[in-house]
């Protein structure tokens, strides 16, 4: 299927710093190259995408509600709401423990890359919903402070 439409196609050139950045060499799909490629369900608000390798361990949510089209080296994470925070999920993904952790389970020597199969072996750490929901939305404040700061700086 050929290239072109208006739905998103994120790849790991998309997802940095914690966000997705459409002004990165984004291709737009078609509904047809949509429903080809996202045979295990449609993204939503809040959801966390990340990177398996050129770059490994990127981590960002979906900004809304939209189609996304996931390229090969980007996964969707979905987590149960009633036991698992995604702020906390998305904030703890980005955290050196857990990139220590990809690493430990990576293989290659230029580009590192974690599989699958790989990446379901590392434990997470999971708090009580109530001290994630905490902890999540503590760290964003932190992140929109530094954020704020970093464009008065420039």
């Amino acid at each position: 299927m050929k290239w072109g439409g208006n739905i998103p196609a994120l790849s790991a050139m998309n997802v940095k710093d914690g966000i997705i950045k459409f002004n990165e060499d984004t291709h737009y799909g078609s509904i047809e190259l949509y429903e080809k490629w996202m045979t295990k369900g449609d993204c939503t608000k809040g959801d966390i995408v990340l990177t398996m390798e050129a770059p490994m361990g990127n981590v960002a949510q979906i900004p809304n509600n939209q189609k996304y089209i996931l390229s090969q080296r980007v996964i969707l994470l979905k987590f149960n709401e009633k036991l698992v925070s995604n702020e906390y999920m998305y904030q703890y993904l980005r955290s050196p423990y857990f990139k220590k952790q990809m690493n430990r389970y990576a293989t290659g020597t230029t580009a590192k890359g974690i599989k699958q199969k790989n990446l379901i072996k590392i434990r997470l750490k999971i708090p009580s919903l109530l001290e994630q929901k905490f902890i999540g939305t503590f760290l964003s404040a932190i992140d929109k402070k530094i954020g704020f700061m970093e464009r008065n700086i420039i």
